[in-house]
Order: C-alpha cells, then structure tokens, then sequence
C-alpha cells in the first residue's frame, strides 16, 4: 500500500513540475514576445520616427512608419504617430485626417506621444496652429483634463478665436472650478472682447502702437501717421515693415518696439518735407524714433494704392532705413576723425586761404563760400569749408578716408528686423579730385542712410563706440514668456575717448558760433554738424547730425530734408524743435 501511494505522490509531483515547466515556456515566450517581438519592434519603430520629426528628418520618419504599418497595419498608434508628423510639418489637414483616423481606431493615451506635453512646446513656442491640435487631440484621449482644457483654450486665445477660447475656459473651470490660471486667462480673453482690441505691438513703454478688432478682425493702427513705414503692410498689393518681416509673430505673440512713441510724434510733426529722422539712444543703440516723409495711411492702402503707386516721391519708401544719399559735408566727421587720430598737427595744414573755389587737375573745385583765410579745424568746422577740408584728405591720403568711412559703418551691413540699405564708400579713389570730393562727402558713389549718419553722432556722443542699432526690443508669446530678447551690443570700437571728447567741443562750437546755429536750444548744449548735398538733380538735400544734451547725451539724431535746401537752413531747425520738445523742461 505504502509502496502505490509513494508511487502516486511521485506521479503528481512529476506532473506538477511539468506543468511550472510549460508556464515558464510560456512565460519565456511572453517576454520574447514584449522584448523582442512584434510589439517591441513597433514601439521601437514610433519611438524612432518620433525622434527623427524631432531632428526634422521627415523622409526617414515616414520609412519607420510605413515599417511599423507592415507590421500592424491595425495599430492606432501608427496613425497618432503619421498625425505627429505632419503636425510638425505644418500641414495640419493631414494631421487632423491621421489623428481621426487613431482615434476611430480607438487608439488609447500613450507615453511615446504625450499630446498635451507636445502642444505645451509649441505653445512656448508660438506655433499656435500646430499646439491647438495637439490640444484638441489630447482633450478627445483624456477627456476632462484641465491642462488640457486650458491649453485647447490660450491655443484658441492665440489665433483670436476669442468665443472658443472663453467657451473652452468655462468648461476647464468646471473641471476645475476657481482655478487661477483659467481664471486669468478667461477674464484677459473677456477684457479683449469687451475693448474689441488685441494689442500686438507696443512701443517702448507699453503703449499700444498695433491691435486687432475682435468683432472685425481689422487691424487697427493707432500711430498709421507715425509709424507707417515701420509697421508696415501686408497684403497681395504691398509687402513692408514688421507685418510683411516678422508677420509669422501675428497673431498671438506681442512686440515690444525700442520706439518712443512721443518721441516719434515729435519728429514726425518736426519734419515738413520730404526725407527723415531717425533718433538714436547713443548708449545703447536703440532706435527711439524713425520717419520717412512723404507718409501713406495704412487704413486707405487698398482703396488708394494706385494713387500712392502714382505719386512722384516714392511714398513707400523707407528713406530712414533704405534711402540712400549723397553724405555731403556731415561726412566731415569721419575726415576730422582720421586727422585726429592720424595725429596730423594743425599747423601743418593750416591757414587755409579759400576763395571759393580752386582748380585741381584741370576742374574746378568748388566751396559754398569765400571763407577767406581758414585757421584751425574748428574755424573749418564752423564754416563747413570744402577747401580746408580737402587740404586736410590730401595730407590724410584716401586710405585713411576709407577707413575711417568703414569704422564709422559704411559697407557694412546692417543685420535688423526691417531691411536697411548698405551705405557706401569706394575702395579705391582714381585722382585727386575725387578725394577732395570725398574729403567732403561728396561724389556720386558715396551713400549713406539717415539711419548709418544717426550712428555717426551716437559714435561720437558715446565716447567713441558704435552700438549696433536696433528697433525690437523683445517678443513675448501669449505666455508672458520672452520667446525673443536684444541687448545692446557693440559694433564696433570707432575712435579714442580723446578723439570723441575733441570732435564733441568742434561739434558744439559749429552750433554756437558756426552754420549750425539754427539749432541752438536755450538751456541745452547741442553738438551738430551741418551737411548739405546734391543726390539727384531736384535740388539739394539739407542734412544735420547732433546729439544732445553735448555733456550727457540722451539723444543722437541724424535729420535729412530730401531735395529741401541747404542742411543749415532746412535741417538744423528742425533738429532745434525735437530737441526742445524732447529734452525741454
């Protein structure tokens, strides 16, 4: 009896260990199965082709995933992941269709593609368009999620779809009622609906230059006789300023402009012909203030642009920026500078008898005057003498006129979020006479923008360094988040202090006492310089270069009234009236 009942024991005991033995075949095939079967495979697939969208590699992404279709053509998760990709490509109907197509297929939330986690970046970003559909993907996988909710609701805030966003808000709040962040949003979204405005530019301090009308959805232009050149247009008829160059920021994202609104109404009523102003801060090279006259009217470009197509001075030219002219005697600066520098002694130039004119190599040279006898640079400064100034470019010879030209910013280009002319200067300079032209600032091939000779008095205002000139300060995404910041940085290290100090008394001294003095303010010490020249046969355009205060200065401007008359008449006094009105108590 022992002797069956042992036998049995052994029996069941045998079968019981055959039967750990298949479990743990099966369980072995389980984990071949999830480590190197099939659905390893697949994950591995999509987690690849997720990275290769990421690095921008869309060829090779949808290899992976037409791999990961051979091998499941059923899996959901194949069509989230085709939605991904073309979300990230910008062809958002595509993303959408495969995004259906997942969730008809009863695709499931998933790790590899966390969606909220997804339209989150591209809302830091300012991809709105691509983050509202990640959002509305997530929100249909996770329903009732308030991250979610709140994302779908800024993604709709951004584009301006001012109801959805409030609608999607109230839903995010009864998920979450009194939550801060919904709450915020929702009232600002309100607050934008009930003013009819979505503010998207705004100068320096925080006035709003640019809005949208959210009942129209027209922009509105509260500064259009101000700032039409720099917040420009955009349409199929005319492409300029920031909303043809930085338009992708439009809508959602807001600019914050280096632009001093006052300061722009004040140059812009101060200037009455054809021409520009531009207003520097000399210690930082912010852009406070640029006008181009003649103006056009933003909000009557569609119904009257023929007519401003037509009209003879180029209305929507930005002569601040892309104008390019003939320097004139402003250029003097540069010409003084070397001489300084080069450490020419006065006495080795000067007197300088002029008559008005003199003769070199067989053409006449002309002066705008009889100056007489000529003494010191200062007295050639006052005076705006071409003949003691050609005197001191034939002692400098044209290699050091050249490079002083460059150090000042000629054939440089200047890297800024709106376009901006290259001035220039020749490399080479065939015969005397055309070095006494350029001595002076004239001749045919040497150009310079009002903005390069704004830069010439902030060099000169600013110790002798350059700073690069700028005209956005920062760009914010519907976050608050800065998404895009400039700092002031130098472009290049012109002259000595010692040199700036010397040209800074010469300046002042052509303002008191020289063909500046049209631009005397009482109270306030002005450095300037006059230039007058000739860039086209309709007259001669009136320049003037200053900054002010001379012992601390806040402001570097340069002045060019086009074709208007002589810089001294024309230019100085309205340099005289943005100073007062600017820098006046």
């Amino acid at each position: 009896m022992k002797s069956n009942l042992g036998r049995k024991n052994n029996d069941f005991s045998v079968f019981i260990n055959f039967l750990a033995f298949l479990a743990l075949i099966f369980l072995t095939f389980l984990v071949y199965q999830g480590c190197f079967g099939k659905n390893a495979k697949l994950t591995g697939l999509l987690r690849h082709s997720k990275n290769l969208v990421i690095a921008g590699n869309y060829n090779a992404a949808t290899d992976e995933l037409n791999k990961a279709l051979q091998l499941d053509s059923s899996n959901p998760l194949i069509y989230d992941a085709f939605g991904f990709m073309y979300n990230a490509k910008e062809d958002g109907e595509q993303a959408k269709n495969y995004y259906s197509q997942a969730i008809e297929k009863g695709v499931k939330y998933s790790g590899i593609f966390a969606h909220g986690k997804i339209g989150q970046d591209y809302l830091s970003k300012g991809r709105y368009s691509q983050a509202l559909i990640e959002f509305e993907h997530h929100n249909k996988l996770v329903p009732g999620d308030r991250k979610g909710l709140l994302g779908q609701g800024i993604s709709l805030h951004a584009l301006e779809r001012i109801q959805d966003a409030i609608d999607t808000y109230k839903k995010g709040l009864v998920v979450s009622p009194g939550n801060s962040e919904l709450t915020k949003y929702m009232e600002l979204a309100q607050k934008q609906k009930d003013k009819d405005a979505i503010d998207y530019v705004y100068d320096r301090n925080g006035v709003p230059v640019l809005r949208r009308s959210v009942a129209k959805g027209k922009l509105i232009f509260s500064a259009e006789s101000n700032m039409d050149k720099i917040i420009g247009y955009s349409s199929e008829k005319l492409k300029l300023g920031l909303l043809d160059k930085m338009g992708k920021n439009f809508p959602g994202n807001t600019i914050t402009l280096c632009i001093d609104s006052r300061l722009q109404r004040i140059a812009s009523s101060a200037l009455n012909t054809p021409g520009a102003v531009v207003i520097l801060d000399p210690k930082t090279g912010a852009i406070l203030a640029a006008v181009s006259n003649p103006k056009f009217n933003p909000d009557k470009v569609e119904k009257e642009f023929y007519r401003y197509k037509s009209m003879k001075n180029n209305v929507f030219l930005n002569r601040a920026f892309e104008g390019l002219y003939e320097p004139g005697s402003i250029c003097k600066i540069i010409t003084t500078s070397a001489m300084i520098e080069c450490g020419l002694s006065e006495k080795d130039i000067f007197p300088v008898k002029c008559n008005g004119s003199m003769v070199i190599e067989g053409k006449v040279f002309f002066c705008w005057e009889k100056h007489g006898n000529v003494k010191s640079v200062e007295e050639a400064i006052d005076q705006s003498c071409n003949i003691a100034f050609q005197k001191i470019g034939s002692v400098l010879g044209y290699g050091k006129i050249y490079e002083y030209a460059n150090k000042y910013g000629f054939n440089t280009q200047i890297d800024m979020q709106l376009p901006v002319a290259t001035s220039s200067v020749p490399l080479e300079c065939e015969s005397k006479y055309e070095l006494a032209d350029r001595s002076t600032g004239l001749g045919k091939d040497f150009r310079i923008t009002p903005l390069i000779a704004a830069c010439m008095a902030s060099t000169v205002a600013n110790g002798g360094t350059l700073m690069k000139p700028y005209i956005v300060k920062e760009i914010k995404n519907i976050l608050g988040d800065v998404v895009y910041k400039e700092d002031p940085v130098v472009m290049k290290n012109v002259l000595k202090k010692e040199t700036a100090a010397q040209l800074t008394l010469y300046m002042v001294d052509a303002v008191e006492r020289g063909l500046g003095q049209k631009a005397r303010v009482q109270g306030i010490k002005v450095a300037g310089k006059t230039g007058t020249a000739r860039t086209s046969g309709k007259g001669l355009d009136g320049w003037f270069v200053c900054f002010a205060p001379a012992d601390n200065p806040k402001i570097a401007m340069a002045i060019l009234c086009d074709a208007s008359g002589k810089g001294m008449e024309v230019a100085a006094p309205v340099a005289k009236r943005i100073i007062s009105e600017a820098l006046g108590q």
